[in-house]
């Protein structure tokens, strides 16, 4: 899978960018390695891994500017318990243009 380094929290992290994911990832160990840490919110919603009968165990979510190559956005968070790979969803990673959707028509 590609990975992408971008910056969040004023702290570089390595993300495996996924496009079939819809949210972005982040472990503990890497949240608390975060220079500026943004505030932790509750999280109410579940969500499973691909495939999975069980939750992810989520610790809270939040919202940072995150930055790759000179381009910065606001992205959504939640943070897992454990030390994992970060993902970036295909809706962070096209917005700030690691990604691009090619939209081809073929003539009929």
């Amino acid at each position: 899978m590609p990975r992408a380094d971008v910056t969040i929290g004023g702290t570089v992290k390595s993300h495996l960018v996924d496009t079939g994911a819809a949210i972005n990832v982040l472990d503990q160990t890497s949240f608390e390695r975060l220079r500026f840490k943004p505030r932790l919110e509750k999280c109410s919603t579940n969500y499973y891994a691909f495939s999975s009968a069980s939750p992810i165990s989520v610790i809270g979510q939040f919202s940072a500017q995150v930055s790759f190559k000179g381009k910065s956005v606001i992205a959504d968070y939640i943070v897992v318990n454990g030390n994992a790979d970060c993902l970036l969803s295909f809706h962070t990673a096209n917005q700030l243009g690691i990604i691009s959707m090619l939209n081809a028509l073929s003539p009929q």
